[in-house]
């Protein structure tokens, strides 16, 4: 098994539940994505930065892609609440130019993993392909 599908099994193997106890009080949206690259066994050397992430922190581990494949971290922008905020999801699959995604912290607080979609431009993509390289 690749380990972009071991990214994607382990991302779906949390639909449905909530967040963990340590990730309460957060967006824990991208809590949730590095704990499935750190489950698939990438990026172990990666930690969360509060009010930072993981993604836009280590730009050499997680280099934009414009060619994004299951496994790859997205991030959507958006505006709440007078503040920026970025939403952590995990390329589940693509299809018919549809970003099928996988995320923490969807729906009412405290949220849950679920599935959301997402037309291929609005999500910023970041390719794990780095972080798959290194034994």
């Amino acid at each position: 098994m690749s380990l972009r599908t071991e990214v994607v099994r382990i991302a779906r193997r949390y639909l449905g539940e909530g967040a963990r106890p340590e990730w309460l009080g957060f967006q824990w949206c991208g809590l949730f994505a590095l704990n499935v690259l750190h489950e698939s066994g990438l990026a172990q050397d990666i930690v969360w930065r509060i009010g930072g992430g993981f993604v836009l922190e280590n730009p050499n581990a997680f280099p934009p892609t414009t060619d994004p494949h299951p496994g790859d971290v997205g991030i959507i922008e958006h505006n709440s609440a007078g503040r920026d905020v970025w939403h952590y999801v995990i390329l589940e699959r693509i299809e018919d130019g549809v970003a099928h995604c996988i995320a923490g912290n969807t729906g009412p607080s405290p949220g849950v993993v679920a599935r959301q979609e997402f037309p291929m431009s609005r999500p910023s993509w970041y390719s794990i392909e780095p972080v798959e390289a290194v034994p």
